[in-house]
């Protein structure tokens, strides 16, 4: 598939926004090292599995959906003390107000 006119100026966009990100400096030639054009295109994968890979969304859902079963696994104890003492201080003042 060749480039069309609009996603080569969006790369081209891209790029020079990760460059200054990256280097906190501006290229004004518009050439860059294979080197750099690699770490360029590694971010750049990673980034669009990471946001756009149903696989990889799937696996993200899973994985937070375990770390908070965990987290709820080791605080439900406190969370249900917590919401008792709410439930006491909500009918101490409505005791106090009809009073």
């Amino acid at each position: 598939m060749a480039m069309n006119a609009d996603i080569t100026e969006k790369l081209d966009s891209l790029l020079n926004a990760w460059v200054i990100e990256r280097y906190k400096a501006t290229n004004s030639t518009g050439t860059y090292s294979n080197r750099m054009l690699t770490e360029f295109a590694e971010e750049i994968i990673s980034w669009l599995f990471h946001w756009h890979s149903a696989e990889d969304r799937e696996e993200t859902t899973h994985q937070e959906q375990d770390d908070f079963d965990r987290w709820m696994e080791a605080n439900i104890d406190q969370l249900a003390e917590e919401d008792e003492e709410y439930r006491l201080h909500q009918l101490n003042a409505k005791k106090h107000r009809l009073n």
